[in-house]
Order: structure tokens, then C-alpha cells, then sequence
């Protein structure tokens, strides 16, 4: 099994290729560039703007459904901004990295932030729309809030920070004003994928039983969100914003993107979009999203390459129909195309898709090592593994029924609750958590 793979960069121009197992790896899918370094938190001058609406609307502070003035002039300035070129960042991929987060940031503050309006698409102005549209296209990504752009894009380090160290990071952008454990364990994935010979079982098995206990503090680190936010406030003033277009009229309504008739006539890639469609209304230079899941942990790409590594992906990513309560699944619009976990990684940075997908290649025969005739060590803590992620995905259950299920109860709402990437959201957690329990040695 090789572990040196090489992925080259969404940057065709500068036909770049990177160690990916040596760069992106050790730092559990944070994004840096071949030196290590974390993402630059400025843009070149020319896009000062983005940075100075962006941190306007933060100021302010811009709400959900926000009809204030003040909101309303900070929307005015954004639908008054030029609509500048980003032809100077596509051979940029860190600051074409960061132009992305502030965007995305910004669009998703101007979106959510506008009163409601039964009915009525919101228009995303040209100002907005063309850079979003080509910085997304441009790195092969959706143009929406994803997982990565509130995580993998959105830290920095302390100004004296060596080496990563989750006490020197802190977030960069909220909307409302840790993890070396996951380094460590996407550490020991590559140091099991460089040592498969067959004498390798009692190594394999020491290996697993470190993966095991990484995942496990996973589990708790997630369990204790509690002591830096509570629930109401998570449901309230947090989830809200990061709602994706479902291209109807309840939450998240239809998104329309205002490119101009010059624009839409003259760039050929709008045509070539998976996420769009040319407006309804037939009006030149109007292009209406499809829908687009928002962000969700679904996206994660640290989870999904364990279920790739561990081998157990035909469990976890088993589809449900609209039937079956367990599956979890609409049985419609984002959920019903397909698989919905292997659906969200067309929402990961094209490198983590990419990586994850060599990676259950580069895994195959991990199942059947470890569950190899006298190789019961080895065995005993592939299980273990599985059964940590499985105990994981239980802590998720925990809080999501905490943070959103009771909260909607608490507003005397007893209809199915959605999560944000579209799902069913408790029927659809428990039973990625089961089928993960079934992947132990000895059932399948």
C-alpha cells in the first residue's frame, strides 16, 4: 500500500503538485500552503473593500432578518461595490483561498441578513455574484457556505505559535462575534499505510490502538461544546446563518445571482456550472442556484477519510429512501440524488476529495489484515477504531438532539427537524452511527 501520494492543486495554471501526505496530512486538513504557513488573513490591497465590508458587517453587528438602517445602508454599500476582476488571485491559491472565505462570508451575511419576503428570490448583487461565482469555479467548489470555509479556511495563529499548536489558534470570521488530536490521528493513518508488511500485525495493532484513542478524544472535544456555546444561542443566533438555497420559498428560498447581460454573454463557465441554472424569468444575466446544501458536518473531510481508511464506507454511506424513518433522508432535492454523505464531498476543497478517495484505495486490505488468521491483537483494535468512530457519531446525536431538536421543542415545534445539509437530521445521525457499530471484524 503506498503512502507518497501526489495531488495536484485546483490551480491548473501553475501546474502545481503537492505531497499531499506530507503537507495537508500532518495538519488534519487545515489549509497551508507548501510551507506550512496557516492562510493569509489579508487580500492584496486592489480587494480591501471585501475585507473592510466584511468586517463592517461584524461591526455592526448585521442580524438574521435584519431591517435596521444600518443594515440596510451596509447592504446598499455591498450592491454598490464594483464587481471586481479576479483574474489576479486564480494563480494564487492561498489568497485565492482567503478571497473565497470573505466572499462566501460576505454573501452569506447579505443573504441571511435581508427581512423576510414571502415568496420573492433574493437577488445577489453583480458586485457579489461575479466573484463568488469565478473564485468558486476556480477552485471547483459550490457557491455557498461549506464546512471548510468556517473551519479549514477561517484560523490563525498566534503571532509566537509553533508548529500548529491548538492553544496558539483561534477562529478568524464569525457571524456572531481545538483539534491537534485529529493531526495526530491523520498521523498515524499514514504511518500504518507505510508499514504493511506481513510481520507488520503486532505494529498494526499498536497503531490502531493509538487511532482509537485520537478518535476518542475526538469525541470529546465535541462533547464539550457546551463550555463555549450554549444551545439557544447555537440555534438561535448561530445555525441560521449557515443555511444553504434550497431553491423554494421556505428558509433559504431561491437565490438568484445578478451577473449582467455582458458578463453571462461573454464567460462561456456559466454554462458550464453544476450549480446553476439560467434564470426563470428569462432575463439576460440573471442565473438561478440550484440547491445547494449548507454547511454540516456532514462535509467534514477528517470523518469521511476515516470511514474511507477503516474501510467501512458501503455502512456509513448506505442510502436510505424517503420510506424508511431510519435512513434519514427527504427523499427529495439534495437527499434523494444519490448517497448524501458521498454527495458532500462535492462541498470539500477539491484536494480533500481527492485525497480521500486514493485513500480508501490505498487502505484496501487494511479490513483483511487485521482480521487475518493470528493477527487477533490487530483485530482487537481495528475493532476498537471502528467502535471509537462509532461512540463518536453517538456524542453527535447527543448534541445535535441538545442544540436543535430540543430547542425546537422549546418553541413548541414537534415536526421533523432538518439539519442544514438537508437531512432528517436525528433519524439520519443514529443511523450513520449504527451502520458504523456493524463495521467491527467478525459481522461483515
Amino acid at each position: 500500500m503506498p503512502h507518497d501520494i501526489f495531488i495536484p492543486t485546483p490551480n491548473d495554471a501553475t501546474n502545481l503538485v503537492v505531497d499531499y501526505a506530507a503537507y495537508a496530512l500532518t495538519h488534519a486538513f487545515l489549509s497551508v500552503d507548501a510551507s506550512g504557513n496557516p492562510p493569509p488573513i489579508h487580500l492584496p490591497r486592489q480587494y480591501q473593500i471585501w475585507q473592510d465590508t466584511l468586517t463592517q458587517a461584524k461591526d455592526l453587528p448585521i442580524k438574521l432578518k435584519d431591517a435596521s438602517n444600518g443594515a440596510e445602508q451596509w447592504r446598499k454599500c455591498v450592491r454598490e461595490m464594483p464587481a471586481l476582476s479576479v483574474t489576479k488571485l486564480l494563480d494564487d491559491l492561498p489568497n485565492l483561498l482567503r478571497a473565497r472565505h470573505v466572499l462566501i462570508f460576505l454573501m452569506h451575511f447579505y443573504v441571511h441578513s435581508l427581512p423576510a419576503s414571502q415568496n420573492e428570490p433574493v437577488i445577489i448583487p453583480k458586485s457579489l455574484a461575479v466573484p463568488v461565482l469565478v473564485v468558486s469555479q476556480a477552485l471547483d467548489m459550490p457557491p455557498v457556505l461549506t464546512y471548510a470555509d468556517t473551519t479549514y479556511y477561517n484560523y490563525v495563529l498566534a503571532a509566537a505559535a509553533q508548529g500548529g499548536k491548538k492553544e496558539a489558534m483561534r477562529v478568524l470570521d464569525t457571524f456572531t462575534e481545538q483539534g491537534r488530536c485529529t493531526m495526530r490521528a491523520m498521523q498515524t493513518i499514514i504511518s500504518i499505510l507505510a508499514d504493511s508488511t506481513p510481520e507488520s500485525a503486532k505494529r498494526l495493532a499498536g497503531a490502531l490502538h493509538d487511532l482509537a484513542s485520537q478518535i476518542a478524544t475526538m469525541g470529546k472535544i465535541l462533547d464539550s461544546v457546551h463550555e463555549g456555546c450554549a444551545p439557544s444561542v447555537f440555534y438561535g443566533d448561530i445555525r441560521h446563518w449557515f443555511v444553504g438555497c434550497k431553491g423554494e420559498s421556505d428558509e433559504g428560498g431561491r437565490w438568484i445571482f445578478e451577473v449582467g447581460a455582458e458578463e453571462s454573454k461573454r464567460n462561456k463557465l456559466l454554462d458550464q456550472n453544476r450549480w446553476l441554472r439560467r434564470g426563470q424569468s428569462g432575463e439576460e444575466g440573471l442565473w438561478e442556484a440550484k440547491e445547494m446544501a449548507g454547511g454540516t458536518a456532514a462535509q467534514s473531510s477528517i470523518v469521511q477519510a476515516l470511514d474511507a481508511f477503516l474501510g467501512i464506507e458501503k455502512l456509513t454511506h448506505e442510502h436510505g429512501d424517503d420510506t424508511n424513518a431510519e435512513g434519514g433522508y427527504r427523499g427529495n432535492r439534495v437527499s434523494e440524488k444519490g448517497n448524501f454523505l458521498t454527495r458532500m464531498r462535492d462541498y470539500m476543497p477539491l484536494v480533500h476529495r481527492r485525497f480521500i478517495e486514493a485513500l480508501g484505495t490505498m487502505a484496501t486490505g487494511l479490513r483483511e489484515a487485521a482480521g487475518r488468521d493470528g493477527s487477533e491483537g490487530a483485530r482487537a483494535a481495528y475493532n476498537e477504531a471502528v467502535r471509537a468512530l462509532r461512540d463518536f457519531r453517538s456524542v453527535h446525536v447527543r448534541v445535535a438532539t441538545l442544540y436543535i431538536v430540543n430547542q425546537q421543542r422549546k418553541e413548541g415545534r414537534e415536526a421533523v427537524v432538518e439539519g442544514t445539509g438537508g437531512t432528517k437530521l436525528v433519524p439520519f445521525l443514529k443511523g450513520v452511527r449504527d451502520r458504523t457499530g456493524q463495521g467491527t471484524l467478525g459481522q461483515i
